[in-house]
């Protein structure tokens, strides 16, 4: 009797450590999708906001930085414009003429 309750409580000290750990994970979900977060485009605000919450995420965590900028590294983003009206989506089969997708 005393082995099987010794093996409950386990089960149950061990369930209630994966539910805590799942709502942890959850927490950080709904931070990082947050609106406040607007979008986290590249370069926006909100970008900058979600990097630093990682950042502050992987200290309290006790990670060591690395790099040149600790948690926060330096990167080179190339963007591109999309001229609408000068441009033009075509599948091209190996045989046959071009598809245009156009509208």
């Amino acid at each position: 009797m005393r082995r099987v309750l010794m093996a409950a409580v386990v089960v149950t000290l061990a369930g209630a450590g994966a539910h805590a750990d799942a709502k942890r994970w959850w927490s950080f979900v709904e931070s990082l999708a947050n609106d406040g977060m607007e979008g986290r485009d590249t370069g926006s605000p909100g970008h900058k906001r979600a990097a630093e919450f990682v950042a502050a995420e992987f200290k309290k965590a006790g990670l060591e930085p690395a790099g040149v900028n600790g948690y926060i590294q330096p990167v080179t983003f190339k963007s591109r414009r999309i001229v609408e009206e000068k441009s033009s989506l075509a599948l091209v089969p190996s045989s046959g003429a071009p598809r245009s997708l156009s509208r």
